[in-house]
Formats: C-alpha cells, sequence, structure tokens
C-alpha cells in the first residue's frame, strides 16, 4: 500500500472527527467553524498531498543520484548501529530544516502556516490571543496562500539598490527588510488590537456552491492519491492541474465579487500569539 493510499483510507476518520468537533461546538454554543475558512483550510491539505505525490518522486530520485554517484562509501545495511545512527542523524537534520523554517524568510515562506517556536505563552485573559501571523493573508486562493511570502520577498528583493540587500531579504529572519525599502515603502506598525479576522459575507447560492465544488475536489483527490502509482508523469500533472483548478474555484466562489466590501470581524480568538510578518 502507498503513502498516498493510507492518506485515503485516513480521510474519513479525519472528516468524521472534524463534524463531531463541529457539533460540540454546537452544543456548547461555541461553533468555531465557518464554512470559507473550514473548506478552504482542509483545500490547502488537499493540495498539500497532492504536491507531495510529485515532491515524492523528486525525492527519490534525488536519495538514488546520490547513492550511485556522490556517496564515498556505503554502509551495511546488516549493522543495527548503521539504522541506529541513521535514525538520529536524520532526526538531528530533520530539527535543523524545522528551525530553519522558523528563522530564515526563505524557508519560512513554506512554512508560514505553522507560528509555534518561541511564539507560546500561557493564555492570559486581559491580553486576548489571535490565530495567525502580522501580515494576514486577506484572500481564500489556495494558491496565492502558497506563493504570496514568496511574492512579497521579490518585491523587497527588486526594490532594494544594495546587491548584499537583495540577498538578505532572502535569507535573513523572516519579517526583514532593507532599510531604504523600508523607508520608501513602510508597512503600518502592527497593533494586536486592531488584528480582524478576514471573513467575507457569502450569499446563500455561494455557500451552496462551494460546497459541491469542494465535494468535487474531495471525491477527485481521493481517486488520483489513490491511483497516482498507476498513472504515468503526464497523466498525473493534468490530473493535479484539475484539482488544483477547482480548489481555486472553491476560494474564488468563498471570497466576494469585484466591487464588493470585505467584511471583517473584529471578535478576537482566542490561541496562539501571532507568528512573524
Amino acid at each position: 500500500m502507498t503513502g498516498p493510499q493510507i492518506i485515503v483510507l485516513a480521510t474519513p476518520v479525519f472528516l468524521l472527527l472534524i463534524g463531531f468537533e463541529f457539533l460540540i461546538g454546537l452544543k456548547r454554543g461555541r461553533n468555531t467553524y465557518r464554512l470559507n475558512d473550514a473548506l478552504n483550510s482542509i483545500g490547502l491539505g488537499v493540495m498539500s498531498q497532492i504536491v507531495g505525490v510529485f515532491s515524492a518522486l523528486f525525492t527519490v530520485a534525488i536519495y538514488a543520484f546520490a547513492f550511485e554517484h556522490v556517496s564515498l562509501w556505503q554502509l551495511s545495511v546488516r549493522e543495527p548501529g548503521v539504522w541506529i545512527a541513521g535514525l538520529v542523524l536524520y532526526d538531528f537534520c530533520y530539527y535543523w530544516v524545522h528551525r530553519f523554517g522558523h528563522t530564515v524568510a526563505l524557508m519560512w515562506a513554506a512554512h508560514v502556516v505553522h507560528r509555534l517556536f518561541g511564539s507560546f505563552v500561557e493564555e492570559d485573559d486581559a491580553v486576548p490571543c489571535v490565530y495567525g501571523t502580522r501580515g494576514p493573508l486577506r484572500s481564500w486562493n489556495p494558491l496565492w496562500a502558497n506563493l504570496h511570502n514568496y511574492a512579497d520577498m521579490a518585491k523587497d528583493s527588486w526594490r532594494a539598490r544594495a546587491w548584499g540587500d537583495k540577498l538578505r531579504v532572502w535569507f535573513k529572519h523572516p519579517g526583514w527588510r532593507p532599510a531604504d525599502v523600508a523607508q520608501r515603502w513602510p508597512k503600518p506598525a502592527f497593533d494586536l488590537a486592531r488584528v480582524e479576522r478576514f471573513d467575507p459575507p457569502m450569499s446563500r447560492a455561494a455557500q451552496g456552491l462551494a460546497i459541491v465544488l469542494f465535494i468535487v475536489v474531495l471525491n477527485a483527490a481521493t481517486l488520483f492519491l489513490w491511483f497516482s502509482h498507476r498513472m504515468t508523469l503526464a497523466e498525473q500533472a493534468a490530473a493535479a492541474a484539475l484539482i488544483l483548478a477547482v480548489l481555486w474555484a472553491v476560494g474564488r466562489v468563498c471570497e466576494p465579487s469585484t466591487g464588493a466590501s470585505v467584511f471583517s470581524r473584529k471578535t478576537p480568538l482566542r490561541g496562539l500569539r501571532p507568528g512573524p510578518e
């Protein structure tokens, strides 16, 4: 059984737990679910699994190439010490990759959905907490959710005068900006009291369409993950592109139409403090 197939089998349990949590929230009078947020958050998880099919192939290819052409020597697979050392070394490397995902801007851009190392404190009723980053996305576009940080860094890198700053934008801590760029294109100071939740209104028709599209994409993703190992690369790419297009459509339906005002609720959300901008 392949990894994607295991994900498919686990998905009903995952959705069942979501429904269970939703019902508990209703019973307690504290429903924290919003249709637009729920559909697009789950959609981002679907996208992650779809992309994972291709990244897994890429990773295996790198390992195979390194094993055949780069390795200086080969260790015996029959020695228990080799496996123990490999496990410890892999975990050590994973730690640093994860840490760099929170401290290096280029890696943070791919890790921005995770806000935890160095930011957790006990809840204080006098200081309400909110979920999210200091630079809110304000969009339900799943493609833009994954690319907007790269776009912001590319813009700052292009605008910076010094070549060193053009490179530092990518490798300094998240939120770092060259002094000249920050002066010419300043960002407003972060104010926790003014944080607003992105929650544009949806008509009943839009809600119904979003649900139908999401059911379509969920079934398409299920079939893709289950049979992807039997597909050619071209078939995988075509199927993935179609699924991503429908995910984009779900996000577009959840956003207000052009010219419509965006409604943002100011009700604070309890939880982790905002991460880096």
